[in-house]
């Protein structure tokens, strides 16, 4: 669609006079082109402009949240405030002519008295992932809110701002919808993402107002504290109280600090990412890698000690203990500041598991064995020298396995189709009890990148192998071949899950794993070197 052509069909929009079929036009290329949303809210705000400036007769006056010195600045805010207001009316009734039985049904707050004027709707709920809302108001993906309060629960959700703010909710969190560019963080995790089609926001705590200077940044508010981390520009922290000798304090990129709630006036610094936020949803590692991505973990949103049901999409719970329910469930711990195979890894985590250590996770819908199914596995690897006899230790090995229905935990399976290292350093694969091993060896504290693969044909299944080292690039299609190839086993039970483990003697570290249906949904890679969980859906 050439220029010319996408503004006629934004006048139809805005006029009213647009015809369903124009619409459906119309709405496929604003959610494919990033410029023609921009295109789209430029009219919009044109069109906003004209009708406030129409009907001003000095009787309206619209009131700002926002704190500034400046009277010039009040003057100008109230101005954008009533164009945002009109911009978020014709919003809504465009989202309104193109919906139908089948679609996304706003978030609508029934009014208690038919006097009440109607719902102003400031944002579009986007992405979510295994999130539990409280309240009896529907939050569903697509759908539309307005000043209110949400509860999440659980998972991992994102608000769409008009303004062209977009914020991110980690659950458990309460949040209060204040207008199109002000919003209170009453408790839990949020990250705010100022884009460049915003003119600000306003984010306040209990004790303290937050003003954005075209910024990336992540809240966090529990009962003792509050936590700032900036990841990209700055922002201003304006206590409330004056009692406590409040300063504004201004936190730049890379900066964080952390805030008592009985003396919100002083700030302590602290490390940048000491508690690492979801600085962008996980989600968007799906959008990466497409609908053949099945499950993820990037092991991201985790401190310590593992900790059950807190990271990664496609998975029905959390990591269990592999051992019968019974043992460590591993550690989460800072990975170098390096970059392995496009992924710059500077302030992330991964999983290290060691001394016999197994974990297992189930998926979120079981995987059948059906005829010309195919499902990929893939994970960084590094093994650590545990100690000066580790170059030659017997009890060094490690394996992940897909395990079968009603076998999750205990004793190894002959249904388990098993990728890993052997103590001697050889991969290997293990199916049907029977194992293939390579006559590759493996270095210690080098990184790998390990691909699984599990076909099925003719009522059987065939594994295959693949791994590269840190000077191989990775192929963007599937290889003919593999580093080993396993022996053909059965097919008559489905894929629960996945089991990680190590010997008693053992210390490894594993990262970015994923499943899908695809070679590429399992190795799409950046192109810029960020890792998937960074990746901007803009």
């Amino acid at each position: 669609m050439n220029e010319t052509e996408l503004r006629n069909l934004i006048d139809l929009c805005v006029a009213g006079d647009i015809k369903p079929e124009q619409h459906e036009l119309l709405q496929a290329e604003l959610k494919a082109s990033s410029q023609a949303r921009a295109a789209f809210r430029e009219q919009l705000d044109m069109e906003a402009a004209l009708r406030t400036w129409a009907a001003e007769d000095g009787t309206a006056s619209i009131h700002s949240t926002r704190q500034e010195s400046s009277e010039s600045r009040k003057i100008s805010l109230r101005v954008k405030l009533a164009i945002a207001a009109s911009v978020a009316f014709i919003a809504a009734g465009w989202w309104m002519w193109g919906l139908r039985e089948d679609q996304p049904q706003p978030i609508v707050e029934s009014p208690g008295d038919s006097n009440v004027s109607r719902v102003v709707y400031v944002g579009t709920i986007g992405s979510q992932h295994d999130c539990v809302w409280q309240g009896d108001s529907p939050v569903i993906t697509g759908g539309r809110f307005s000043s209110r309060k949400l509860s999440l629960t659980s998972g991992v959700a994102e608000l769409k701002f008009d303004s062209g703010t977009n914020v991110i909710l980690e659950g458990p969190c309460e949040f209060k919808v204040v207008d199109f560019d002000t919003a209170h963080l009453l408790a839990g995790s949020v990250v705010v993402h100022v884009t460049e089609l915003s003119d600000g926001f306003v984010l306040s705590t209990p004790e303290a107002t937050i003003i954005d200077e075209g910024t990336e940044y992540a809240v966090t508010l529990n009962e003792e504290a509050t936590e700032i981390h900036v990841f990209d520009g700055a922002i201003r922290w304006e206590p409330i109280s004056k009692d406590d000798a409040p300063a504004t304090e201004r936190i730049e990129t890379g900066e964080a600090r952390r805030y008592s709630r009985s003396q919100p006036g002083h700030g302590a610094r602290i490390p940048f990412g000491q508690r690492l936020f979801v600085r962008q949803i996980e989600a968007e590692v799906r959008n990466e890698a497409g609908q053949a991505l099945l499950a993820y973990d990037g092991f991201e949103n985790l401190a310590g000690r593992i900790q059950r049901d807190r990271s990664g999409f496609g998975w029905s719970g959390g990591w269990q203990s592999g051992r019968r329910g019974r043992g460590q469930l591993g550690e989460i711990v800072n990975t170098p500041s390096d970059t392995v195979f496009g992924i710059e890894r500077s302030g992330r985590r991964l999983l290290r598991l060691s001394a016999g250590e197994a974990i297992v996770r189930e998926f979120e819908k079981p995987l059948p064995l059906d005829k010309g199914n195919a499902y990929y596995v893939s994970f960084l690897l590094r093994r650590s020298a545990v100690n000066a006899l580790s170059e030659s230790a017997a009890n060094e090995f490690f394996e992940l396995a897909l395990i079968n229905d009603g076998e999750r935990t205990g004793h190894r399976s002959r249904k388990w189709f098993t990728f890993g290292i052997t103590s001697s350093r050889q991969p290997f694969i293990k199916s049907v009890g029977t194992i293939a091993s390579a006559a590759r060896v493996i270095d210690v504290d080098e990184h790998y990148f390990c691909i699984g693969k599990i076909l099925v044909t003719h009522e059987q299944v065939t594994t295959s192998f693949r791994i590269y080292d840190s000077s191989e690039s990775l192929d963007t299609q599937e290889p003919t071949a593999w580093t080993v190839v396993g022996s053909t086993g059965p097919c008559d039970f489905r894929l629960a899950g996945v089991r990680v483990g190590t010997a008693q003697d053992a210390k490894y570290d594993i990262d970015e794993l994923r499943i899908g249906t695809t070679w590429l949904s399992v190795v799409a890679t950046p192109s810029d070197g960020k890792k998937p969980s960074e990746i901007s859906t803009e």
